[in-house]
Formats: C-alpha cells, sequence, structure tokens
C-alpha cells in the first residue's frame, strides 16, 4: 500500500504526495485550503475540494485514490 509523504511547499504548510505506476495524488490540508487532485499521465484527472472541519476525510479519500 502506497502512503503520501509530507513534503515542502513554499505556498502550504500541509502539502502531502504520493506515487503509484502512472497515478499521482497531491493532497492539501491548511485552513481555506483542503483539498487533493488525481494526476494520472501528468494531466489533472480529478479534484475534490473539502471544508476545513474535514481534513481528515480529504487524507483518508487521498490515500484511497493513491492505491485504485
Amino acid at each position: 500500500m502506497n502512503e503520501l509523504i509530507r513534503k515542502e511547499n513554499g505556498i502550504f504548510k500541509e502539502y502531502f504526495e504520493g506515487t503509484n505506476g502512472r497515478r499521482r495524488v497531491v493532497c492539501i490540508l491548511d485552513n481555506h485550503c483542503v483539498r487533493y487532485m488525481v494526476i494520472l499521465d501528468g494531466k489533472l484527472k480529478s479534484r475534490h475540494e473539502f471544508s476545513d472541519n474535514q481534513k481528515e476525510k480529504c487524507f483518508r479519500n487521498a490515500t484511497k485514490a493513491l492505491n485504485k
């Protein structure tokens, strides 16, 4: 099972990224910006946004998307 790993980012404090073959998932858990994006073959496939109080759900769903 692949996991999201915290990365340094100049804009976001809570920035995670994971790769599974051709699929890359980026997860951002900052206040007023809680979302994850699925990138397939270098193209944005989907983006899912959440409210500030749903950070755990966002991270959980991003991990599921990474391991599809």
